[in-house]
């Protein structure tokens, strides 16, 4: 029985009368025709022994040909890659992975390549399978390439979304979170956080956290343990990570933090940190405070920097120009007022479905709490989301009707909520991560009853 490896090349193995002999056999077949100086070639066993490798694939793997002999594929190749492998050994079947990651042995991650991985079976003349031929391909420039187009779309999205905001009741905290979630996203990083720089009467220098995100989906950082929003961090250092940063408003980044001046002193339980970035925050002419990320695999420097500064740029003038809109509606807002329980509002309709909406917000928080199954929660988002939109036309239709001072704003409220609310809920769908959902619904909504919808209640009761 032949096995065709290429469209010109048939190895038998009919010959074959013993192992060893057909170990052999194997070994000649990079003589024949695997000194390809471009494709790297490796020929392994049914146990994923490295019986032998062309000089390119060696050298793609910082090893001397010679030396793969004494290597197994899980040595180089993550589970989800080997399980690949033992799929192709079962079904006999050739197989392809692309835009496989790969790491030089000793290496950082930032230097890492890719390439497209075909996986080829063996078999004899029983059709057991006796050997996998494997062909790796290096694509990392194609693969760059198609990321830096990527990164250039985004950009242009996330400058687009903070235009959008202008002139609309997009809250700070939003704005930064906002912020926040392009930087990781655009970064690859795992999780960030932004703080705002202040001095006490003493004149310490300290930084209060206002947003954190974490996208790694690793238990042992969720949550943040070191750090939690609104907790002040006394800077006692101004050659760490965040006091430079603080002390000279100039950008720093650190990719070997266990060798670097900067990322010195964290505590105990802060999350595993193998690179970080660090931005300064500046609205106007004054430096308001720093966003921080982590964990890009790549690596951050001074071209990512660049790429993200305009992204940064606008959020911050987005912040400035909102400024004065948010000062003006915080004026209106009495202590009684900002104490003021919904449960009290006089209009008996608009009471009813202010107290279902509240229900299901707190019903989609308790099942993100027990990690319910993700169509369950999507279901109840769904139900929020038609609720939202009766509930505004029945607050519209009254306002109309009553020639409400103040409708034109609230209704362009209701339109921002409903617009962010579909975004986060597609984003969810899309993500699985509940991060942001967790962060925003009872904040949008909570500001939104205790604000506009309590000015609706006053003025009905005068």
């Amino acid at each position: 029985m032949t096995n065709t490896l290429t469209h010109h090349i048939d190895i038998s193995f009919n010959e074959l009368s013993s192992r060893d002999n057909r170990a052999n056999k194997l070994q000649l077949l990079p003589a024949l025709y695997l000194n390809d100086t471009y494709t790297c070639f490796a020929l392994l066993d049914a146990d994923f022994n490295f019986i032998t490798v062309n000089p390119a694939y060696a050298k793609a793997h910082g090893e001397f040909d010679d030396l793969f002999s004494n290597h197994q594929l899980s040595e180089l190749y993550p589970p989800d890659a080997l399980q690949i492998f033992k799929n192709v050994l079962i079904t006999k079947k050739p197989s392809r992975i692309l835009a496989h990651r790969v790491v030089p042995p000793g290496q950082p991650d930032r230097y890492v390549t890719f390439c497209n991985l075909t996986i080829t079976p063996l078999t004899d003349e029983e059709n057991t399978v006796v050997a996998l031929l494997l062909a790796e391909t290096d694509v990392t420039h194609s693969v760059r390439t198609e990321q830096a187009l990527y990164k250039s779309k985004r950009i242009l999205s996330a400058i687009k979304y903070a235009q959008d905001q202008h002139n609309t009741y997009a809250e700070t905290e939003d704005i930064l979170e906002a912020l926040l979630t392009e930087v990781i996203d655009l970064t690859e990083s795992e999780y960030g956080f932004i703080g705002q720089f202040n001095q006490d009467a003493n004149g310490q220098l300290h930084m209060e956290i206002q947003t954190i995100l974490d996208f790694s989906r690793n238990s042992e950082t969720r949550n943040f343990p070191a750090v939690e929003t609104s907790q002040l961090l006394n800077i006692t250092d101004p050659h760490s990570l965040i006091g430079e940063v603080a002390c000279t408003g100039k950008t720093m980044h650190c990719n070997d933090p266990a060798n670097d001046r900067h990322c010195s002193g964290f505590p105990e339980d802060h999350p595993a940190l193998q690179a970080c970035l660090g931005m300064p925050l500046i609205a106007g002419k004054i430096m308001t405070g720093a966003i921080y990320v982590a964990n890009c695999a790549d690596g951050y420097d001074e071209a990512l920097v660049d790429l993200l500064q305009p992204v940064v740029n606008c959020y911050m003038q987005l912040i400035v120009s909102n400024a004065a809109e948010r000062e003006r509606r915080e004026a209106l807002l009495s202590l009684e007022e900002r104490n003021y329980l919904i449960r009290d509002m006089a209009i008996p309709a608009v009471e009813a479905e202010h107290s279902e909406l509240i229900a299901l917000i707190n019903d989609c928080y308790e099942k993100m709490d027990n990690d319910a199954d993700t169509d369950i929660i999507v279901q109840l988002l769904e139900k929020c989301y038609s609720a939202c939109v009766e509930h505004f036309q029945l607050e519209g239709e009254l306002m109309r009707t009553t020639a409400y001072p103040e409708y034109e704003p609230h209704s362009k409220h209701h339109e921002w909520l409903l617009a962010e609310l579909r975004k986060k809920i597609d984003r969810y769908v899309e993500t699985e991560d509940d991060h942001i959902l967790r962060s925003t619904l009872s904040n949008w909504f909570g500001r939104h009853f205790s604000s506009f919808d309590l000015r609706l209640h006053n003025y009905f009761s005068n």
